[in-house]
């Protein structure tokens, strides 16, 4: 089954000429991961406020002149293999501006405040998004 993946990934990937390192993959994924599930979550709260870096989870997506190899990869995962039905993304998962770095401090903030549950609760979201709370 993975060469499959391995082929097809190569197929699409060689239209755009631009490798992805194994690395670079899992970041893909588990940024993928987080903003669904961030997103399914959001969905249960609407009475959040404003957070400052919801746009990234309510339009995932990549800057197509920087951040080229995630974009390739994130199109191959979303269009291709067909991940995460029903996650909302950008326009063929394209933005204007960088997208990685923030992301990156998403994860690290996803990843500590949901290593004993992935129960996102207001308190969690609101502290993943980078939010005050009443």
């Amino acid at each position: 089954m993975m060469q499959g993946y391995e082929y097809d990934y190569f197929r699409h990937q060689t239209l755009y000429d631009e490798p992805m390192r194994a690395s670079e993959s899992r970041l893909v994924i588990e940024i993928l991961d987080m903003c669904w599930l961030l997103q399914k979550g959001l969905s249960q709260h609407h009475d959040l406020p404003e957070m400052r870096f919801r746009y990234l989870i309510d339009q995932v997506g990549f800057d197509s002149k920087h951040e080229r190899p995630y974009l390739i990869y994130a199109r191959f995962r979303l269009q291709v293999l067909k991940d995460l039905p029903g996650l909302k993304t950008a326009p063929n998962l394209e933005t204007n501006q960088r997208a990685i770095p923030t992301y990156r401090l998403l994860l690290e903030r996803w990843h500590r405040l949901t290593e004993d549950s992935y129960e996102l609760t207001k308190d969690v979201l609101a502290s993943i998004l980078d939010v005050p709370i009443d």
